[in-house]
């Protein structure tokens, strides 16, 4: 899912880009629904018509490709593009498997970090949650096998930390306390 949203991501940079050498004006470019090559070529030329450059900052704008592609589009002061596609959607509450399964991945390194750090390694993983692939959040407490690891911690940004020690055991961290 990550790697997904990084490729969309590099699309809507490119697209960013493609814009900004035709008219330097800084825009919040909000791409909703399908971002083929077809509806994602319409929207720089239609941004261009637009001219932003005479309109005031705030100034804004709904292109519709009639394809099932609509960019929401403001005038700004700092230039932000971004598909909501990936930003929005269910938070898992439970996703003590899916830290289970990256401790894991991550333990298959763990001799070359102890090599490169010493024994006591600590492994922290974070969940960004304004992405779809980061929607987790730990509601309660669970045991985990930190398969090595002298800690693991687990930080849901931009929210809460949770942290078990060596013996799989839980304890909760404020967001401030790393």
């Amino acid at each position: 899912m990550k790697q997904t949203e990084s490729r969309t991501q590099r699309t809507v940079d490119a697209l960013r880009r493609e814009y900004e050498e035709l008219a330097s004006i800084p825009l919040c470019v909000r791409l909703v629904g399908d971002m083929c090559a077809a509806n994602m070529s319409t929207i720089v030329p239609t941004l261009v018509e637009e001219d932003f450059a005479s309109k005031p900052v705030g100034h804004q704008k709904i292109v519709d490709t009639k394809e099932g592609l609509r960019a929401h589009v403001t005038r700004v002061y700092r230039a932000e593009w971004f598909s909501v596609n990936h930003r929005v959607g269910w938070v898992d509450r439970k996703p003590v498997d899916r830290i289970q399964d990256a401790t894991g991945r991550k333990a298959r390194q763990l001799p070359r970090y102890q090599t490169a750090a010493g024994p006591h390694v600590r492994l922290l993983l974070v969940a960004d949650r304004y992405f779809n692939s980061g929607k987790l959040m730990l509601a309660g407490s669970a045991p985990l096998d930190t398969r090595g690891f002298q800690h693991v911690y687990f930080f849901s940004y931009p929210e809460s930390v949770a942290a078990w020690d060596d013996t799989g055991n839980m304890r909760w961290h404020p967001p401030d306390h790393p």
